[in-house]
């Protein structure tokens, strides 16, 4: 599955990382940590944005659940899987993919 490969916990891990940091520095200052809080939200909109536009079922499923905005977090990573993605994939391809998934 997806969720259980070695490269989807680095991205989700190192996303919450980057979030996580901007709490436990001590160092940065108000204005810094607001800004880069407003950089996480507008990358997690964004993403929904796309999710949106390039599989409106997806996006939907999401949505239902309040859970769009998190698509970011995992956006890297499943971006390019055809068959999470209609409009990538071909007819012909889709096809093909559930006959070796029937095998």
């Amino acid at each position: 599955m997806i969720c259980q490969t070695s490269r989807f916990n680095t991205v989700v891990y190192g996303r919450i990382n980057r979030a996580r940091s901007l709490v436990l520095k001590g160092s940065v200052t108000a204005t810094a940590v607001v800004l880069n809080v407003y950089g996480l939200i507008q990358d997690a909109a964004n993403s929904a944005d796309n999710l949106k536009m390039h599989n409106s079922f997806y996006y939907n499923a999401l949505y239902a659940n309040h859970l769009e905005m998190m698509y970011f977090l995992i956006e890297p990573v499943i971006a390019g899987v055809p068959y999470l993605n209609p409009m990538i994939i071909s007819d012909d391809e889709l096809a093909e993919l559930l006959i070796q998934l029937m095998r």
